[in-house]
C-alpha cells in the first residue's frame, strides 16, 4: 500500500481515525477506534482496480 500511497494519491481517500492496537487475548493484533488513540492515516474508497494495475506493473515487465 505504501507504494500507492506515495505514487498515486489519486487511487484513495485518507481518512484521519484515533485507533488503538489490542495487545491482548483473543484480539490481539487488532485495532479499535478509540478517541484516546492513535491519530493515524488510513487509506478509505480505495479504486482496486487501478490500484492493482499499478501495483503488478512491474512484474508484467
Amino acid at each position: 500500500m505504501e507504494t500507492a500511497y506515495s505514487g498515486k494519491p489519486e487511487f484513495y481517500e485518507l481518512l484521519e481515525l484515533e485507533i488503538e492496537i489490542i495487545t491482548h487475548r483473543v484480539s490481539q493484533g487488532s485495532n479499535k477506534v478509540l478517541p484516546t488513540g492513535r491519530n493515524i492515516q488510513a487509506m478509505n474508497n480505495v479504486d482496486k482496480e487501478a490500484f492493482y494495475d499499478y501495483i503488478l506493473q512491474p512484474l508484467r515487465r
